[in-house]
């Protein structure tokens, strides 16, 4: 019989560390599309308005535009196992903390302006997940080696792919059958065993990449992006894609309550749908050879513009599971095969810094979430979302043609 790990699809499962890594990550994504759900389900039952849906992605993108890039340099300095741990564990207490506020009757319909809390843990769990986010990117080299990042990256997209095709689901079911507070609970239980396993992967070495204070590395990481063409090229797709995609999922429950009206279960199918569309684009990269990847990834944002599009207008159930299933596709093509490009064209040095230019999308998707929010108050969702979708067709169909250095990366 054929042993596994020989198998090219999950060869970094031989690697003892990532395999570790792996199942760490494995509960906190099952915690994060739990709580995604929760999250944004009940700030829009509490208040009923879009804007503060905005308002509250607004507030998380704040800390990721801030300390994104100073996270960078402590992933370049710092063991990263380290700074994942922390994250993890800090996280699991926010979520343990909304829980108690649920659990006291504070936070409620009945109690007018309790929705804050909400909006203050996403906040903190903003700051918490843009001083990580490097490091969770950054450490694949040492998990496996630089010539199977793309490999383990595919698979931990293949993993979180089938916990997005069932825990959102999920989540809803829980949503509709208990209540919110014993969700909260449960992810926050969720994060905090994460970081228990996370433990026992081996500590890398850390590295002072200069002498520099932190400011000093910041520059420093700023200047490598900017001369390296095609590294710059690659972060501003991923800006161009992010700000087009986060208000479709900021604003998804929005669809399920008001537009197709299948509730909290409802919402939570959608997301499991486009959990099923990462999940067969996961597989066929994690298979495929290190070829093309630079076509691949500016091809999905074609897919991804025209896809949203059709979501956008769409009030037809199966129309809607469809789409959610396509847009999973592309947004994988374009984030993963994105940052694998990165990782293999950045020097180790710079890598941490490279990683965390391109989480700035992060925080640039929250801020455009807020103003899409912002206009469907005034012009109705379908058209807020529907007008910025389309707008990442021709972007995406210039830069085909206009970079061919980046449309033939390997």
């Amino acid at each position: 019989m054929a042993d596994w790990r020989n198998i090219k699809t999950f060869e970094s499962f031989g690697s003892g560390p990532f395999r570790i890594y792996f199942l760490s990550m494995f509960w906190q994504w099952i915690g994060q599309n739990i709580q995604g759900i929760a999250q944004s389900l009940l700030i829009y039952r509490l208040t009923g308005s879009t804007a503060i849906l905005g308002l509250m992605v607004l507030i998380s993108a704040v800390p990721q535009l801030l300390f994104s890039l100073f996270a960078g340099v402590l992933a370049d300095r710092f063991p990263k196992k380290r700074l994942i741990q922390a994250g993890q564990g800090f996280q699991g207490l926010v979520f343990a903390g909304v829980g108690f506020a649920l659990m006291s009757g504070y936070l409620s319909s009945d109690n007018s302006g309790s929705w804050w809390i909400i909006i203050a843990s996403a906040a903190v769990q903003a700051v918490l997940f843009s001083f990580t986010s490097p490091a969770i990117s950054a450490i694949y080299p040492e998990l496996v080696g630089k010539e199977k990042v793309m490999n383990a990256m595919s698979l931990n997209s293949i993993g979180s792919s089938v916990v997005s095709l069932i825990a959102p689901a999920v989540g809803g079911v829980l949503i509709d059958a208990i209540d919110f507070k014993a969700v909260y609970f449960i992810v926050g239980g969720l994060y905090l065993l994460s970081a228990v396993i996370v433990h026992f992967i081996p500590a890398g070495n850390a590295r002072s990449v200069s002498k520099r204070n932190a400011v000093g590395d910041v520059i420093e990481g700023l200047k490598y992006a900017w001369k390296n063409k095609t590294i710059l090229y690659i972060i501003m797709f991923t800006f161009a894609c992010v700000i087009v995609v986060q208000p479709q999922i900021t604003l998804t429950p929005v669809y399920s309550e008001n537009i197709l009206k299948v509730g909290a279960t409802g919402l939570g199918l959608l997301q499991s749908a486009g959990g099923a569309g990462i999940l067969l684009a996961a597989i066929v990269m994690a298979s495929l050879p290190a070829k093309k990847r630079g076509i691949i990834m500016l091809a999905s944002g074609i897919g991804l513009g025209i896809t949203l599009t059709v979501f956008a207008f769409s009030r037809s159930w199966p129309l809607s599971l469809a789409m959610m299933a396509i847009i999973g596709a592309g947004k994988i093509g374009h984030m993963t095969v994105g940052t694998t490009l990165i990782q293999t064209n950045s020097e180790a040095a710079y890598l941490g810094r490279t990683l965390s230019i391109m989480q700035i999308s992060m925080g640039l998707g929250g801020l455009s979430s807020f103003i899409v929010s912002a206009l469907a108050e005034k012009i109705g969702v379908e058209w807020a979302i529907g007008g910025f979708a389309l707008a990442l067709i021709p972007i995406s169909a210039l830069m085909i043609i206009l970079l061919p250095k980046v449309r033939k990366l390997d």
